[in-house]
Order: structure tokens, then C-alpha cells, then sequence
């Protein structure tokens, strides 16, 4: 049986540094199969990018508040916050993120109307 992982030693502002990192290596898998799944599923769009640069730049807060500021309740409070983000944004990705829609100005009826009129002969 493992023992558990002995907490960091040193300043308090290393101790934060390594937490943040285990922090981010963590949720590193979680997110990583999401995008791996819609890659191989050959999913992409507007709403998966958007959702994705939400999840990085929440994540990004996060860490940085909790690499630069003590933490007191309210930076806690802070970096929950940011990572609700991107629990909502992770968990919207997986849900919705990937559905393929057709570009604007086109759409599958459209199409096949404007083979239809194509293949008919003139009366």
C-alpha cells in the first residue's frame, strides 16, 4: 500500500506553486479525453473553440490567484469560482460542444431543392 504524498515543504509561495501545479495535472486528464473524444468523433465549431478558450483562460485565473495572493477565504472564493467555469464549460463541451451544424446561408433543404430543380427537364 502507497502512504499518502507528503504535503510540500518550503516558502509559502512554493507550497502554493506546487499545489497550483498539482492542481492543473489533475484536471489536465478530465479535459484531455473531452477534447480527444470530439477530435476522434471529427466534431469541431464555434461553440467547442469558444468553450475551450473559456476553459483555458478561467483556468489561468485560477491559477493565478492562487500562485499570487494568500489564501483567505475570498481568494478561495475566487478560484472556486473560476473553476466552476470550467467544471461548466468541461461539462457543457462533453455534452453539446461537439454537435455539428451546418454553416449559416446553407442547409440540407436548400441543397437538395436546388439539385431537385437542376435534374428536372423543362415542360
Amino acid at each position: 500500500m502507497r502512504s499518502p504524498p507528503t504535503p510540500p515543504t518550503g516558502p509559502d509561495w512554493y507550497q502554493r506553486a506546487t499545489r497550483a501545479h498539482m492542481n492543473c495535472v489533475e484536471n489536465l486528464p478530465v479535459y484531455g479525453a473531452i477534447v480527444l473524444v470530439a477530435t476522434l468523433a471529427g466534431r469541431h465549431g464555434q461553440l467547442l473553440d469558444g468553450l475551450s478558450v473559456a476553459v483555458l483562460c478561467a483556468r489561468v485565473c485560477q491559477t493565478s490567484i492562487h500562485l499570487a495572493f494568500v489564501q483567505t477565504e475570498r481568494a478561495v472564493s475566487y478560484r472556486f469560482s473560476f473553476f466552476t467555469v470550467q467544471l461548466i464549460a468541461m461539462l457543457w463541451m462533453a455534452v453539446h460542444g461537439g454537435r455539428i451544424t451546418p454553416n449559416r446561408g446553407t442547409s440540407c433543404s436548400s441543397d437538395s431543392s436546388s439539385t431537385r430543380n437542376r435534374t428536372r427537364s423543362p415542360t
